[in-house]
């Protein structure tokens, strides 16, 4: 690697980026070991997003809606630590225009704020940015510009290592290997690359594939869509080798390096999604800029034509472009493809004997639930799970091979009269906003949860979360299956939960055998066959999503929580604008996440092991910015109990968060733990399954 001064964001202060050096890069973690200029020795380890080139961009890499660095602000050094320095922050580009002097110049806001957990409260903050030049401004690399050089360097001559000096036949060996073997087909071979983003695809979105919101110009316009998938199909009947990769793991972006520097063509699925998403855009400049490889860029997607005044459109400028966006004229542009096709790939056949194709059919068509099947969600912890120890997904295992949660599953599965849904079948990332939106879709279609109860299931905040959302908010009926070991988990939230409801479980922790196994099956399916008689009726679904004019307890910064009124809410991004009780002018927009009513919990909903929000610490007014008040946290119930001649019910807990994890610890009365605090001292912490199906029903999907 040749980088050597870059910016590279601190984890001590998220979201801000300062001066370093390169010393070396890790390729299989795509991490880099930097030298910060100031001199301080903590968080050196970043990752290939998390930094950005210290020189000027080109001219061309930079247009409205592009993300860039910029400076604002200088912060004083600290004698035996780090050296005084500028703070450069991420943004966006809203506007580009020319200067007195003739001189491009830009102007942008900060694409983070107090709810992503940067610091704005240092001197000299501002939301926007204004008159910045190119030089004022940094680009984050290109994870394929890194990617490919590392494979340019790993090709250089060196060594064999052992294990390829323990494969390689002797002279004599290599002599008697009679007959030779075919060479091996290269999967990697490749004519053209299509590149698109995934919820363009229709097909890619009715299979479940898009985990996060559906723009909604794409969902008014979908059936008028031209699939990139059905594209790529038809391409490939001209007798051509073409190539996609969604995969967005670190195995599929290398996959994509490897395809684009033996592709001969690319072609680029234009549109909106496509020209704002960091993925495609880092593809399509790979392409273009870096290989240089002849490029046929099509327009797809609902109609916009917005993404002309992004850096693609930038550098697509002048091009010829083929408009798919009308699929009743999609025939006609596949010819129009072909042709374009045809003249850099020869060998590619004519499209006019497959012009008559029916279109927008996956290979993989979407599996239809049969009129009698039934929809079965099943909810358990991995750490139950002997299947997950074996693919490597946990370091260990609580519970027996014959009361496994996915074997139960599999159990489940080959019945006609069940389609059970398992999240290793439906979550390809981790990522919260389409985890959570995947998993809710899938409780919500749902006529029956399987909730596999245990004491690791009942510690986990997203089973907890998964186990209340469906039995108090969507009223779905619940069959808890006992797995695991011992009874802690009846003393929890859950416990109390499956006892309050007079829900019977199948106990299947003392499984021995196929034998015991199966007989667990069959009373799950006979309580199934019972339970799907009931009137499951979505009428009576309650959620609590704070409505405009909600008083509520809301994040502002650094894991504290205050007293706040909701005055307006954004569907498309999920926040609430609120105004602080005590005044305060900053932070006010914040994640549907992190805003919680402020309304006293019930009885049935506060356990040992449930998440709270609690009272710490007063504060005292700042003249000009707020009036002072109370402090909430965040913490976790370790204990409840009943004071001597008292019915009154009492808890006591920690806190979740610490100093390492950005909260402030160091404020007046601060303390690791709380006690003797009464249910109308607690808020419920908010449940982002119940905030997001909420949200949506008050505000609208």
């Amino acid at each position: 690697m040749y980088i050597l001064q870059v910016l590279a964001m601190w984890i001590k202060s998220k979201w801000q980026y300062f001066h370093a050096t390169i010393l070396s890069f890790d390729a299989n973690n795509l991490q880099y070991y930097i030298m910060w200029d100031d001199q301080d020795p903590t968080g050196r380890t970043v990752d290939y997003f998390n930094l950005a080139l210290d020189r000027s961009p080109d001219v061309n890499n930079i247009a409205v809606g592009t993300k860039v660095l910029f400076h604002q602000a200088r912060y004083r050094g600290e004698e035996g630590v780090r050296l005084a320095g500028v703070r450069w922050h991420q943004g966006v580009i809203d506007r580009v225009y020319i200067g007195p002097s003739g001189e491009k110049l830009y102007d942008g806001h900060h694409t983070k704020g107090a709810a992503d957990g940067k610091w704005i409260t240092f001197k000299d903050y501002n939301y926007n940015f204004s008159g910045h030049s190119l030089d004022d401004l940094r680009l984050t690399p290109n994870v394929f510009d890194i990617l490919g050089a590392q494979a340019v360097k790993s090709r250089s001559p060196s060594p064999p290592s052992v294990s390829h000096i323990a494969d390689t036949p002797s002279p004599s060996r290599a002599a008697e290997a009679k007959p030779l073997k075919p060479k091996p087909v290269d999967p990697d071979a490749c004519d053209i690359y299509l590149s698109y983003h995934l919820v363009n695809s229709p097909v890619a979105i009715n299979n479940g594939e898009w985990n996060s919101t559906i723009p909604d110009n794409v969902q008014t316009n979908m059936h008028k869509m031209s699939d990139p998938r059905a594209i790529l199909k038809d391409v490939e009947s001209m007798g051509v080798n073409i190539k996609s990769v969604d995969d967005l793991s670190e195995a599929g972006l290398q996959k994509t390096v490897s395809l684009l520097k033996k592709c001969k063509l690319f072609i680029a699925c234009v549109s909106d999604e496509y020209a704002s998403d960091d993925r495609c855009r880092m593809e399509f400049q790979y392409a273009k800029r870096t290989m240089k490889i002849p490029i046929i860029p099509i327009v797809v997607g609902a109609g916009s034509f917005d993404w002309q005044f992004t850096v693609v459109g930038l550098l697509l400028a002048g091009e010829l472009y083929i408009d798919f966006t009308n699929k009743d004229i999609y025939n006609d542009k596949l010819q129009e493809l072909s042709r374009s096709v045809q003249k850099h790939i020869p060998n590619a056949t004519d499209v006019t004997d497959i012009a008559d194709q029916p279109h927008l059919v996956s290979s993989s068509p979407v599996k239809k639930v049969k009129e009698n099947q039934t929809g079965i969600f099943l909810s358990y912890c991995w750490t139950n799970s002997n299947n997950a120890l074996q693919h490597r997904q946990i370091d260990s295992v609580t519970g027996s091979l014959y009361s496994d949660p996915r074997r139960i599953y599999e159990g489940l599965k080959d019945s006609d009269m069940l389609n059970v849904w398992l999240d290793i079948n439906h979550l390809k990332s981790a990522d919260d906003a389409g985890m959570f939106e995947k998993i809710v879709e899938g409780l919500n279609s749902a006529a029956v949860v399987i909730v596999c109860v245990s004491t690791e299931y009942a510690s986990s905040d997203n089973c907890r979360m998964e186990f209340q959302f469906a039995l108090k908010s969507l009223k779905k009926p619940v069959l808890p299956v006992i797995v695991g070991e011992g009874d802690d988990w009846m003393t929890t939230v859950v416990g109390m939960l499956v006892a309050g409801h007079n829900i019977e479980a199948v106990d299947m922790r003392d499984n021995q055998s196929e034998e015991d196994f199966n007989k667990g099956i069959q009373k799950i399916k006979a309580f199934i066959k019972e339970m799907t008689g009931a009137d499951v009726s979505v009428e009576n679904k309650t959620y609590h999503a704070p409505k405009l004019g909600d008083h509520v307890i809301c994040l502002h910064q650094n894991w504290a929580y205050f007293p706040a009124t909701v005055i307006s809410f954004d569907k498309n991004t999920m926040e609430y604008t609120v105004d602080w009780d005590d005044g305060d002018p900053t932070g006010r927009v914040t994640g549907y996440q992190d805003v919680c009513l402020d309304n006293i919990p019930q009885t049935d909903e506060v356990a040992v092991g449930s998440v709270v929000l609690f009272p710490q610490g007063g504060y005292s007014g700042t003249e000009g910015n707020n009036t002072g008040g109370v402090r909430y946290h965040q913490g976790i119930i370790d204990r409840t109990y009943k004071k001597a001649g008292s019915d009154i019910d009492y808890y006591a807990g920690h806190h979740t968060h610490g100093g390492d994890e950005g909260k402030w610890v160091t404020y007046k009365n601060y303390s690791y733990e709380f006690s003797d605090m009464s249910l109308s001292d607690l808020r419920m912490s908010a449940n982002a399954m119940d905030a997001l199906m909420a949200c949506q029903e008050v505000f609208g999907s």
